[in-house]
């Protein structure tokens, strides 16, 4: 649970211990923890809320073992500059961006991928009480990351993450994320969102005259139709729209 302020401020307890929240500093706990809040005159509060199984799910795969019972982030967060007011702020573009109008449960892909994203943002630059452990980072062999990218291109359609390709080549996020860059000069994420424009392309040219660009994008997990549309035309040179049916409609005429 994160917890932020706008206003003036206010005071949250986990368990015995107060913490005060000002609009340059908040507050990252969780459920169990959170005990009483006393909210001062003028406090314009917002919170966010992240899955703790999707947070332990991110630090297994980043540490390669399971959080220990105690585990916590640092409760207090610097949000005037570091990773903790970066992640606020794509928490919120996510927020009013990306979910404003839009019903996620057609984009099952779009939800999946930003909520993995956003975890491992979190394990791996917030300060936790796994920090100064480190994470062991091996060269992973060729085959596994031949195993990574083969599952990647055998199910791109579905709402896979990074976690899924790293189980798949047997290693772990944080050595499957190294070895991307080390080999392939790409992220696992950004590999993963070029195989499903390449699927988006595929399914634009072949549409029927019924189909639209919004519903073909969200398919493929693009739920802000003019970020897909500057993506599309840098990956391929044309805009979307102007791909759509273009296969369908070149087949029917010579058929025709």
């Amino acid at each position: 649970m994160f917890f932020l302020e706008h206003g003036t401020c206010y005071d949250l307890a986990t368990g015995g211990i107060r913490h005060a929240i000002t609009p340059c500093t908040g507050l990252l706990t969780t459920a169990d923890r959170y005990s009483a809040v006393n909210i001062h005159a003028g406090s314009v509060a917002e919170g966010f809320c992240v899955p703790r199984s999707a947070v332990h799910a991110a630090l297994t795969s980043t540490f390669e073992r399971l959080p220990p019972v105690d585990f916590e982030f640092v409760p207090l967060q610097d949000l005037t500059a570091g990773p903790a007011a970066h992640l606020f702020k794509l928490m919120r573009f996510f927020r009013d961006e990306i979910c404003a109008d839009q019903n996620l449960e057609i984009s099952p892909i779009a939800l999946t991928s930003f909520q993995e994203m956003f975890c491992l943002l979190m394990v791996q630059n917030l300060p936790h009480t796994l920090s100064d452990t480190g994470s062991r980072v091996q060269t992973i062999a060729p085959r596994q990351l031949r195993r990574a990218l083969e599952f990647a291109r055998a199910h791109i359609a579905m709402p896979i993450t990074i976690t899924d390709m790293a189980a798949a080549a047997g290693v772990s996020v944080r050595a499957l994320q190294i070895n991307f860059r080390r080999f392939l000069n790409v992220t696992p994420m950004a590999y993963l969102r070029q195989l499903r424009l390449d699927g988006a392309r595929q399914d634009l040219l072949t549409a029927m005259p019924s189909a639209t660009v919004s519903e073909i994008a969200r398919r493929w997990g693009f739920i802000h139709q003019g970020r897909f549309s500057q993506e599309y035309r840098a990956a391929f040179g044309v805009l979307p729209k102007y791909d759509l049916g273009r296969s369908y409609e070149k087949n029917r005429r010579a058929a025709s």
